[in-house]
Parts: C-alpha cells; structure tokens; sequence
C-alpha cells in the first residue's frame, strides 16, 4: 500500500494545501529522523557500554516522545480552532469539542512521557488497596498505558461522527494504535525478567532484556510519528473544509 492510497491526494487539492508540507514528505522525514535517533542511541550507549542509557528517562528519545505528544496536542488544538471558526455561534455541545479533548489528552501523555504520572499512579494503586508488590502487581504502570490507549480509541468512537469527516487519515491512526499496543507488550514483557527467564535460556535473558527495551522506546517514538502525521493531515482536512466554506460564503 502506497502512502497516496493512504490518503495523501487531499495534499494538493487546495492552494492552501499546496503551501503546506506534503504529508509523503513529513511522513517519509519522520520515520527517517526516528530510525536516525535510535541507531544514535544505540551506538552512544554501546560505546559508553550502557546500551541502554539515552533510553532512560530524560535522555534524547524522551525528549523526541515528549516533543511528538505536545506536537500533536498544539495540532489538535489547531483542527479545534478551525472547526470553531466554521460556526456563526460557538457552542460547547458541538461535535467538533473533540478535537480540544484530544488536545489536553495528548499535552498530559506529554507529561506523563516526562514525569512518568503512570508510575506514580502505579505506585498509589499500591498504596491505596495496600497491594503487596508482585509480577503481576508491578505492571500495573504498563497496563496503565494501555488504558490510555483504550480511553483515546473510546473518545474517536463516542465522537464518530465528527471523526468520520477525517477517514483519510484513518490509516495512520490505525497503525498508531496498534504500534502502541504493541509497545505495551514489549513493556510488560520487559518489566522484569520473570517472563524472559520461561521463554529462553538463563544466558539469553539479558541480551534479550536489552532488545526489549530498546524495541519498546523505538515502537513508541515511531507510534508517536504516526500519531502525529495522522493528525497533521486532519489539520489540513479541516483547513480545506474552512477554505469551502469560505468560497460558498462568498459566492
């Protein structure tokens, strides 16, 4: 599948689009700027025999994570705003609010990517119901994320309707969503050895641990470029449909 059968073509159905950056190039740039990113994570940690050290908290692949979900929450914001403007009278009850609550939704997983709210949520869980900490206990954090996930594709779903003017970019999210489900997995198993040390040799666990790890944050910086050019191309949707009704105004 091509990116155009992805739902490029609307790119340059306007002036307006034209003058905006092609979603094949940002899409295409992105990937590229990631997969560039890991690789140099990966070789500086190596050599300063860390392997795993700009994976931590606060180093760069953060930082990019972070950078994506406030990206995407100014671009939610934007497709809000355009929508608004394409109202005489303003009203809360409008389907388009959506894209607002996408917006504080992504700025506070942009928080959480950078004070980690999930582990600390995971740590209250504990303290709250008194929960000795166990395997299955100790993932909670990381099936947290997944609820994330659940809660986003239960606000698109409520909100249908409004979304259903954006199919074009569904592909995108589709795929972000399911990168990010699979980053779950990659999390859980890599929480601790307990599942590692079943499925493979004692001598294989840590290697295998590091290759965990690092997929995990990879998955999720690519998850987040999905994310954000799915989003980037709702912008210019909404802003082709402000641009329609312009004309008809007019006219």
């Amino acid at each position: 599948m091509t990116l155009r059968k992805l739902g490029c073509p609307f790119m340059a159905s306007t002036h307006e689009a034209r003058k905006s950056i092609p979603i094949t190039w940002l899409f295409i740039s992105l990937i590229l700027f990631d997969t560039v990113a890991i690789v140099v994570a990966i070789a500086l940690g190596i050599h300063k025999g860390k392997p795993l050290i700009h994976f931590g908290e606060h180093h760069f692949i953060t930082w990019i994570s972070v950078l994506q979900m406030l990206t995407i929450s100014l671009l939610s914001y934007s497709i809000f705003q355009t929508r608004r403007r394409m109202l005489d009278h303003f009203d809360w009850r409008a389907p388009f609010i959506v894209w607002a609550i996408i917006s504080l939704g992504f700025f506070f997983l942009g928080m959480d990517d950078l004070f980690k709210i999930h582990e600390s949520m995971d740590r209250r869980i504990h303290d709250i119901f008194n929960l000795k900490q166990t395997a299955f206990t100790d993932r909670f954090d990381d099936m947290i994320i997944g609820v994330y996930g659940l809660i986003g594709i239960s606000v698109l779903y409520a909100s249908r309707e409004e979304i259903k003017k954006y199919r074009q970019v569904f592909p995108f999210l589709i795929y972000g969503f399911f990168l990010l489900f699979i980053m779950v997995g990659l999390d859980i198993l890599g929480n601790r050895n307990d599942i590692l040390m079943r499925l493979v040799r004692s001598d294989l666990v840590a290697p295998i641990h590091i290759c965990v790890e690092v997929a995990e944050d990879s998955v999720k910086v690519f998850a987040g470029s999905f994310f954000l050019v799915g989003f980037y191309g709702a912008l210019q949707i909404s802003r082709r449909m402000d641009t329609k009704r312009a004309v008809r105004a007019d006219s």
